[in-house]
């Protein structure tokens, strides 16, 4: 009974949460229109630099935790964009239907970061669609980078241990955004959709490739 009192409290916590980072972003965007194009240009570019390091050294002990948490609070969709059409620019090199490629990646990772978003708000933690969509495409990293290692060989099981090997690093770098998102012994339910979509994806570059 005790459970069920506190989880309206939590979703609502989350949901309020939610909508401070969203005012937080909006404030910061409108701030931002006095600033030169190359200024923002160059400060856009670092921040997305600074993402893809945390996604791709995040195996180094000392700037691991560190990096990642930034990368929860100070997000982009620069280079989330980047990874989605780099992987759907992958697939279409070797798929028959290559123009529906890039829509059934966009969907997925759109459809993975609103089950993402709400997820993580009905574990009472705090995260908005656009946050997760930045996750989401940052933890696809590893991804694209066993897809594009996967067009060295045409061996089936070179590339399966590729693909496979992505999605662990894929999810253990998820593991690592979304702590920063829910906290306490939640981290595992909250990053099951992510999990899910790594999955899903490693399956679909196999099936392409």
């Amino acid at each position: 009974r005790e459970v069920r009192n506190k989880n309206p409290y939590r979703v609502g916590r989350g949901v309020l949460r939610a909508a401070t980072l969203l005012w937080r972003g909006m404030r910061e965007a409108f701030n931002s229109l006095d600033e030169s194009i190359w200024f923002t240009f160059w400060r856009d570019f670092k921040r997305a630099a600074s993402n893809t390091k945390a996604v791709l050294f995040v195996f180094r002990e000392n700037t691991a935790q560190v990096s990642t948490s930034e990368v929860s609070v100070d997000w982009d969709l620069w280079g989330p964009l980047v990874s989605v059409l780099s992987f759907s620019i992958l697939l279409s090199m070797s798929a028959t239907g290559a123009p529906g490629v890039f829509s059934v990646v966009f969907s997925t990772v759109v459809l993975g970061s609103i089950m993402l978003t709400l997820n993580v708000l009905l574990l009472g933690g705090r995260i908005i669609f656009l946050q997760a969509l930045s996750l989401i495409g940052y933890c696809m990293l590893p991804t694209v980078v066993a897809a594009g290692a996967t067009l060295a060989s045409t061996n089936k099981a070179y590339r399966s241990c590729l693909l496979f090997s992505s999605v662990a690093w894929s999810s253990y770098v998820s593991v690592q955004f979304v702590s920063a998102s829910v906290s306490g012994n939640r981290k595992e339910l909250a990053t099951y959709p992510i999990i899910l979509l790594n999955v899903s994806v490693a399956v679909l570059s196999l099936v392409n490739i």
